[in-house]
């Protein structure tokens, strides 16, 4: 049986836990950290999130987005050398990421997600942040 985890999606940052013991244990992503920068560098097809697209800020700005948390179950649309991406689209793009790293890092599978939505969001947004 695997296991459930609890993710914190961030703004800035998401965070990752699961139960050992009972008690709540944060799980390093696959660059050892706690948190994983919620940044998404974009070469379409392909996504990198985390400490990678920070540092493409810098070199190449364009295609990296973040801060889409803010816009989640909004009518807000990012684009990328012509392509057009909601913000659950990087929502699911981190969670993916941040799921598969525990998953490693645990070395089972995960049964199960709780994803933590902020207090002043509305049931759209609820909805769009999966559930």
């Amino acid at each position: 049986m695997g296991r459930v985890l609890g993710i914190d999606l961030g703004t800035s940052n998401t965070a990752v836990a699961c139960l050992e013991n009972g008690d709540p244990v944060v799980i390093k992503n696959a660059e050892g950290a706690s948190t994983t920068p919620s940044v998404i560098f974009s070469e379409p097809p392909h996504f990198v999130v985390g400490e990678v697209a920070v540092n493409a800020l810098v070199s190449d700005p364009e295609r990296v987005v973040q801060f889409t948390k803010r816009h989640i179950g909004k009518d807000r649309k990012f684009h990328i050398d012509g392509q057009e991406y909601s913000p659950e689209f990087f929502a699911a793009v981190t969670l993916r990421k941040v799921v598969n790293d525990a998953r490693d890092a645990l070395g089972e599978e995960i049964d199960g997600v709780v994803i933590t939505a902020p207090a002043y969001f509305g049931e759209a947004q609820r909805q769009a942040t999966g559930g």
